[in-house]
């Protein structure tokens, strides 16, 4: 998927968007669990990352996003 601007230049490109879950709904009471992950994202064909990702936590009135890991050049 990729953001062209109105010059048709990049913004961002991203390559691999996934997302996994276990839901469920007892009592109208929402639950869960997953991982959401692209990986790779490359803005402006300046900045590449890879593998970024993070837990989602699901609740009847939140979504909680863990802190977001990925890789930057040599690092993490």
């Amino acid at each position: 998927m990729s953001l062209v601007s109105g010059a048709n230049k990049p913004i961002v490109d991203l390559q691999g968007i996934n997302f996994t879950s276990a839901v469920s709904l007892i009592d109208n009471k929402l639950d869960g669990t997953g991982k959401a992950a692209i990986d790779k994202i490359n803005v402006a064909k300046r900045a590449l990352c890879r593998k970024v990702g993070t837990s989602v936590t699901l609740g009847s009135d939140e979504v909680k996003l863990a802190p977001l890991s990925g890789k930057l050049a040599d690092g993490s």
